[in-house]
């Protein structure tokens, strides 16, 4: 993939046993990149600092495990449904916390596929993809941080789906999605 030449990439490590360095995250932005950030998970998320002109920005990419996600560990036996989601959601979310806390002057971003559609417990729907605990976490996480979730809830353009699973979380309480272009 490319953006093309006004666009610069950050990509999380290849992954194992994937053909041609498949990789789960990369982030595409046209801002000059002031550095990289370490995360826990270096296959599963990246993270990079933008200079905005006015502030900076931490935009932490991620692909979030779905129901029947074991990871890339090949551990037998292999985790049972949802159990990878539960991990890995509770490491990233105390690793927002973390960086967020070590770079308060930066504007935190989370984006990437959630895999889950935030509505698990919410009794909108009769089929939520997600569990309530977790949404629960996530949403927690992100109120503590300031950010606001736009995508929460929103309807997915794909017919097989019934709500987004893709989110990204921005800084302030009232964000508006008021595009679906490249940012």
């Amino acid at each position: 993939l490319s953006g093309g030449g006004q666009f610069r990439a950050v990509h999380s490590a290849p992954r194992p046993h994937w053909p041609n360095g498949e990789r789960w995250v990369s982030i595409w932005t046209r801002l000059p990149i002031l550095r990289t950030v370490d995360t826990i998970d270096p296959l599963r998320t990246v993270a990079v600092v933008l200079d905005g002109t006015d502030r900076e920005f931490l935009v932490y990419g991620t692909v979030l495990p779905w129901h029947a996600d074991v990871g890339d560990a090949q551990e037998q036996p292999a985790p049972k449904y949802w159990a990878e989601h539960r991990r890995v959601v509770t490491e990233q979310a105390s690793e927002w916390k973390a960086l967020h806390d070590q770079m308060p002057r930066t504007s935190l971003i989370v984006a990437g596929d959630w895999n889950t559609d935030l509505l698990a417990g919410s009794g909108t729907t009769p089929r939520p993809y997600g569990l309530s605990r977790e949404v629960q976490l996530i949403e927690e996480t992100m109120a503590i941080l300031g950010l606001a979730i736009p995508t929460q809830g929103m309807a997915d353009p794909c017919p097989q789906r019934f709500f987004l699973i893709d989110h990204v979380a921005v800084p302030g309480g009232n964000a508006v999605v008021t595009t679906r272009e490249p940012v």
